[in-house]
């Protein structure tokens, strides 16, 4: 017996100590330089050819962007420090070495400035201003194939003066000049936020979870009515959902001077536990808002705070594991955007403006190709085409929010108003927590007869169609 403990304490060990990790580091090194300085180093050994990646997509985005435009200078060495080859391959990929060699470390770095240029979407890109930078993880963060599960220690480096603030370990007085975290893998990595420089707004607010406000402003800006807002999307989110998914928020809010007439600045993005909201100098919040304005302001935040629950955390099938080099193709925009469109406009906020008269004019006015796309293709459109040619986007989460509407009208005819759409959402959504099997096409009408007792398969037929007039 003692020999067995003996052997399984020897192999318990063995596998402790050569658990493969990585350890990035992001260098900024002075006010004014355009570039960020990445460098990863393995724990353990990676044979050669090895191939490094940077992303091209990151959930949510729905587009193509081709990150690895504004990578420059990658370099990488082996386990004796020579210089191994790096040669640039098909799509974002760099091919490293032979098989003679032993990888160790890889270092490039990301030109801020190009990439904020080249991307007219201001939600695709990371952004650079004397005394600030603020940082999207899937926009500088590459990583080596068949490593993306690895553990991963971020040391991020900056002048003595620069707090450094992270979405992943969020702190309302968070340490200048180095900041080192744990991550549990590249996905998350990719998923979390960097914030940096002396002119950063943060602050902590009072809500049902903690709630950091991380701010840059080209202009005057009141935060304080965006941590107001924070706070009352994420209690109305609560009401619905009947739980909070994450344990702190983070909303970082940039206002920024348009770079030019081809940028535009109205999209979002969405995290697990954060979102990045990116607006022009021209909508900045500069006095107290009255309350019609506050309902308005709302939508926004109650929309891109709510993907935390859907799709983020219970999501249609294709949407993860994530396909990081590509857009991948999935079918299931209508449940991820437009459930959270009807969910927002009509459940929540009860806004006209934004509500079924809005969907229906969007889908019955849309140009007769568009309309004549099942659901399924106009979603594989989407896929890479979404904000891009937002024509596509908008007709995903319309027709997405209409079918929403009409399971809601079936599920209260049949229960007597009893049970309603919120119940099979609350349904879905604890079910995805117990079993993470994504929600298609096939299996949603059961999933919500089992959350509400009503079968409401023809709605979701008719919406999969193509739009009959």
């Amino acid at each position: 017996m003692k020999k067995v403990l003996l052997l399984f304490f020897i192999i318990l060990c063995s596998c402790k100590i050569f658990t493969q990790s990585l350890d990035y580091q992001l260098q900024y090194k002075a006010s004014g330089d355009h570039y960020i300085q990445i460098n990863i180093t393995s724990s353990q050994p990676i044979p050669c050819p090895a191939m490094f990646i940077m992303p091209r997509s990151a959930p949510g985005t729905y587009g193509y962007i081709p990150y690895d435009r504004f990578v420059e200078e990658v370099k990488a060495i082996d386990n004796q420090g020579v210089t191994i080859q790096v040669q640039k391959g098909e799509g974002s990929r760099w091919m490293l070495g032979d098989s003679t060699q032993i990888l160790h470390s890889i270092s490039y770095r990301v030109n801020l400035k190009k990439m904020e240029a080249e991307l007219l979407q201001a939600s695709d890109s990371s952004k650079i201003r004397k005394g600030y930078l603020g940082l999207l993880g899937y926009s500088i963060f590459g990583y080596i194939d068949k490593h993306v599960q690895d553990k991963i220690q971020l040391t991020i480096q900056a002048p003595l003066n620069y707090p450094i603030f992270s979405t992943l370990q969020p702190n309302a007085h968070p340490p200048t000049g180095k900041l080192t975290l744990e991550i549990e893998n590249f996905a998350i990595l990719a998923d979390g936020q960097i914030m940096l420089g002396p002119d950063l707004y943060i602050k902590e607010y009072e809500a049902l979870v903690p709630l950091f406000v991380v701010g840059y402003a080209e202009t005057a800006t009141n935060f304080d009515e965006v941590g107001r807002l924070g706070v009352e999307s994420i209690r109305l989110l609560k009401d619905y959902f009947g739980t909070i998914p994450f344990q702190h928020y983070t909303i970082h809010q940039e206002y920024l001077k348009p770079l030019d007439e081809q940028h535009e600045y109205g999209f979002s993005m969405e995290h697990l536990n954060s979102a990045t909201v990116f607006a022009d100098v021209s909508t900045a919040i500069t006095a107290p808002l009255n309350e019609a304005q506050f309902k308005r302001r709302l939508f926004g935040l109650v929309h891109h705070i709510g993907h935390a629950w859907i799709p983020l955390r219970c999501y249609g099938k294709g949407y993860r594991p994530f396909a990081w080099e590509f857009a991948p193709i999935i079918e299931y925009i209508w449940l991820h955007e437009g459930f959270i469109w009807y969910i927002t406009a009509e459940e929540i906020l009860k806004l006209p403006q934004r509500g079924i008269p809005f969907f229906k004019d969007i889908v019955y006015n849309s140009p007769e190709a568009v309309q004549r796309l099942s659901l399924q293709e106009l979603n594989q459109l989407a896929s890479s085409h979404y904000s891009e040619d937002f024509i596509f986007g908008q007709n995903c989460f319309a027709r997405g929010a209409l079918m929403a509407h009409d399971i809601n009208l079936m599920i209260k005819e049949k229960t007597k108003d009893k049970k309603s759409f919120q119940d099979a959402i609350r349904y879905l959504f604890e079910r995805f927590q117990k079993d993470p099997q994504p929600i298609t096409f096939e299996n949603l009408p059961k999933l919500i007869q089992d959350g509400t007792g009503v079968d409401v398969s023809e709605a979701i037929k008719k919406w999969m169609q193509p739009i009959k007039k």
